[in-house]
């Protein structure tokens, strides 16, 4: 599980599309498509029901947002964290 995974998952979740999500983060609805899927097969669970007119999400997915939201919160804690480090530390020289 990878951070444009997540980011896949939530805002397809959010959308309940894939060519919605593949529009909001420019990136193509079949890339979307493998993303979900890979994350799913990763998880050993599905994340969406996929019907012809709509996504459905799934009790699992609906357990994974929160947790997904934190993770990607957290991560983008630690890269600014890092990132300040870096300027104290390059200022200090």
């Amino acid at each position: 599980m990878d951070h444009n995974q997540l980011k896949c998952f939530l805002v397809t979740a959010k959308d309940r599309s894939f060519t919605k999500a593949s529009r909001e983060l420019f990136i193509s609805q079949p890339a979307i498509s493998k993303t979900i899927k890979n994350l799913e097969e990763q998880l050993g669970y599905k994340l969406f029901i996929r019907n012809y007119h709509q996504l459905i999400l799934t009790p699992e997915a609906e357990q994974l947002i929160p947790i997904a939201k934190n993770i990607l919160k957290e991560m983008s804690a630690a890269t600014s964290y890092m990132y300040m480090q870096n300027e104290v530390l390059t200022n200090s020289i």
